[in-house]
């Protein structure tokens, strides 16, 4: 695409023949980048302007738009998540965001297992995320700022980060 916002033209397809990625994943390392906002046009294109959890999709519609966004990120999140096996495991995550119900479950699985879990999350005054993180929380039967699990963060958050660690 090219041109000013108001008028985009398509131009000549872009052909990289000597870029090669390495593998998602190896012995040492594993580096997941998701679609997310990046693709928001190939989606539209692809799926239309429906969200991947819209209630007029089939589930198998909504799987098939998830996987296609994630590209392996969000498995690759729960298998790493999955590690702290129970007792003497730890996991600390620090999200702006608690959208993703599924991830918030395996958090709890863990939790349930015995594993030390804190997640700290937005939680400023009159933000609206501050409500959905809450509501993700209670939904996935975590306490809300309990202040041994969950810590609501009542300042700005800089960055949009997971910090995901487990000895």
């Amino acid at each position: 695409m090219y041109g000013i916002p108001e008028n985009l033209t398509y131009g000549e397809e872009l052909i990289l023949e000597k870029i090669k990625p390495e593998t998602l994943a190896d012995d040492k390392h594993e580096i997941y980048f998701n679609r997310g906002v990046a693709a928001s046009q190939a989606y539209a294109i692809r799926f239309g302007n429906l969200k991947p959890n819209d209630i007029s999709l089939t589930e198998k519609e909504k799987q098939e738009r998830k996987e296609w966004l994630s590209r392996g990120l969000f498995e690759a999140l729960c298998k790493y998540i999955r590690q702290a096996k129970g007792n003497g495991w730890s996991i600390r995550a620090e999200l702006y965001e608690l959208d993703q119900i599924d991830v918030m479950n395996v958090f709890k699985e863990v939790k349930d297992k015995g594993a030390d879990v804190q997640i700290v999350y937005e939680a400023r005054k009159s933000v609206t995320q501050t409500k959905d993180n809450e509501d993700t929380l209670k939904a996935t039967g975590f306490i809300v700022n309990d202040g041994v699990t969950t810590y609501g963060r009542k300042i700005q958050m800089e960055f949009h980060t997971i910090n995901l660690l487990y000895c």
